[in-house]
């Protein structure tokens, strides 16, 4: 039985950045040690380690800056030897959860072959608190990498375009995984500032989204949309012009009408949302552009928007693009979920399938987008390995129909839906630092980018 002790000293502490992903210690409350025990060393590589990571009160529990606390011991690799780790220093009150992880750390990532988690428990003052965590197989599909270009990057958004489009505030970049020469790796990135360009010099990326008739991605800007292609970025940089202020564009969506060359244009802001009909991919002179507090997410379909605020979801029609005088009260079609819907996203058909983030998992149910009105069954169908987690971003592949794609993304796991089958991947396995923007390629790469770069699951489908 190998034992370890980590001490973690209440000084360490005091250094703490006090953001939303990350829990502070309550200082006066003392210390106590806790035992992490139970778990079964695996015969793996020379070189693996066993990583345990601490959830307080639902947050990372971090000992000073955007770092989370971690605890690393090598892997015995005695299929019969226990590993044994001790904490100490831990404050009393909250309601903890470990999360471990096992395997190789290449390059500064860590890229575990086994994890587990505990349920939540509490320790004791002045006794240790036993907590036994189980391993299982982590499913990596045909593998996870990690941009090496990238990495360290401030990403703010992907999407899919061919291979990938990621963005900085003030940088694109343009890369692909080359699915059919294994080994499967990033190839070079390739990168347009700015900076560079006078049209865009004043411009900041809020995000990135999938483009219209003319073009392939859409940049959602601090000065409104402008479409471009990665072939030579070509831009249009008047395409919004005739937009109203504000035009700080958090995201973008489309569906076109191809018999009749329209193309029906929806945004978000943070207080707001709005939209265009183009003709032939040229917007019309006039844009609409409401108040509306609170707008968190959107989703748009084959012939509708979907939009979660603060005062409730909704959907709205085209027709409200094209009323002389917009009247969001008069068009919008109201939906639910059994709390308040924090992100979404849609599977187009007939009828279309609506799926809602929530506070407690996603939900679904479907749409029909034809009339605008929507199916709901009693009581909603939630996908139950999403049960008890907030569900910040929600993807779905638009094309791969049969294996049905789709992603969900919560603080600290990522779920991936294939073939029937939901997949659960924690935080330290996959996410670039704290996931900012969540897209699937043609070939059925799921790429996330974070505060630290950009990474690719190879889930495939078709």
């Amino acid at each position: 039985m190998k034992r370890i002790g980590l001490l973690v000293s209440s000084l360490a502490f005091l250094a703490l950045a006090l953001t939303s992903c990350y829990w502070r210690p309550d200082l006066s409350s003392g210390g106590m040690r806790v035992d992490v025990s139970g778990i079964a060393a695996r015969a793996g590589n020379p070189g693996d380690v066993i990583r345990v990571y601490l959830i307080a009160d639902g947050l990372l529990f971090s000992a000073g800056g955007d770092v989370p606390f971690m605890a690393e011991v090598p892997a015995s690799g005695d299929p019969v030897q226990e590993q044994k780790i001790s904490i100490s220093g831990l404050a009393v009150g909250p309601k903890y959860k470990v999360l471990v992880g096992m395997g190789p750390v290449a390059s500064g990532v860590f890229a575990p072959t086994y994890y587990g988690e505990s349920g939540l428990f509490l320790v004791n003052p002045n006794a240790d608190t036993s907590v036994n965590v189980g391993l299982v197989n982590l499913n990596s599909f045909s593998g996870i990498d990690f941009s090496a270009d990238l990495m360290g990057r401030n990403l703010v958004s992907v999407v899919g375009n061919g291979g990938v489009v990621a963005a900085e505030p003030r940088l694109l970049h343009y890369t692909y995984i080359d699915t059919f020469t294994p080994p499967y790796a990033f190839a070079p990135v390739q990168s347009y500032d700015l900076a560079g360009d006078p049209n865009l010099s004043s411009h900041s990326i809020n995000g990135l989204s999938q483009g219209g008739i003319s073009y392939s991605t859409w940049m959602n800007t601090t000065n409104g949309i402008v479409p471009f292609t990665t072939d030579g970025w070509l831009n249009d940089p008047t395409f919004t012009d005739n937009l109203a202020a504000p035009k700080d564009i958090l995201e973008s969506g489309s569906f076109p009408v191809i018999a009749a060359g329209f193309d029906f244009i929806f945004f978000r802001r943070a207080n707001g949302l709005g939209g265009n009909v183009a003709t032939t991919g040229i917007p019309s002179p006039v844009w609409v552009n409401l108040d509306l507090p609170g707008v968190m997410d959107m989703a748009v379909g084959s012939g509708s928007a979907f939009f979660a605020a603060s005062s409730g979801a909704f959907a709205l029609p085209p027709a409200f693009l094209q009323d002389t005088v917009p009247n969001l009260a008069a068009r919008r079609v109201a939906f639910s979920a059994p709390l308040p819907i924090l992100s979404l996203g849609v599977r187009t058909g007939t009828p279309s399938t609506l799926y809602m983030g929530t506070a407690d998992g996603v939900w679904y149910m479907s749409a029909d987008e034809s009339k605008l009105t929507f199916e709901t069954p009693t009581p909603l169908t939630q996908v139950p390995e999403t049960a008890g987690e907030k569900i910040e971003r929600i993807a779905i592949h638009p094309t791969m129909l049969t294996s049905d794609n789709q992603a969900y993304l919560s603080r600290y796991w990522l779920f991936i839906k294939t073939w029937g089958t939901v997949y659960k991947l924690p935080f330290f396995a996959v996410f670039p630092g704290r996931p900012t923007g969540l897209a699937w390629d043609s070939a059925g790469v799921l790429y996330i980018t974070g505060t630290e770069g950009l990474s690719a699951v190879y889930v495939g489908g078709s």
